[in-house]
Order: C-alpha cells, then sequence, then structure tokens
C-alpha cells in the first residue's frame, strides 16, 4: 500500500471528517482528516493481532492547532476475536 483515504463519521449527525494516510508501518497508521469547516484532528490506529487470534485496536484522536487549547484527545481500545488478512 502507497498511499490511502480515510473517513470518520462522529455521531449525531456532527460534520464527516475525511483525509489521507500519513503514515503506515506494520499495523500503525496515522491520517490527518479535515471536516471542511477548518477543524483538523490527527488519527493513529495501532493493530495488533496475538497468536491465538485476538485483534486489538488503539485509536488516538487528537486535535490539531496553532495554538495551545488546552483540549485533550480520545483514545479508544477494542478487542475482538478474528484472524489476520
Amino acid at each position: 500500500m502507497s498511499d490511502g483515504s480515510i473517513e470518520l463519521t462522529p455521531p449525531r449527525g456532527a460534520a464527516v471528517y475525511s483525509g489521507k494516510v500519513t503514515s503506515l508501518s506494520g499495523g500503525n497508521i496515522g491520517a490527518t482528516l479535515s471536516d471542511g469547516h477548518g477543524d483538523q484532528i490527527t488519527v493513529t490506529l495501532a493493530l495488533q493481532i496475538a497468536q491465538d487470534g485476538q485483534t486489538v485496536a488503539r485509536i488516538s484522536i487528537q486535535p490539531v492547532s496553532s495554538e495551545e487549547t488546552g483540549e485533550t484527545g480520545a483514545t479508544s481500545e477494542t478487542g475482538e476475536q478474528g484472524e489476520a488478512a
């Protein structure tokens, strides 16, 4: 994979964020997204697949700002049974 795009749809009708993958290394994917109204976020996805088939995904979402906003991003972790593709 040499490039890609990503889309994030927030709940409750908020503006959709879309953008390009900016980094890819093993199970780590990074992207910068914009909502079309001037708000930008960075998204980092880290995937790990254990020998027993357990898949763990960590998602980090951080605001992009030219000023210190004092805001914190969101991090989510999910674990699912599955097979590597």
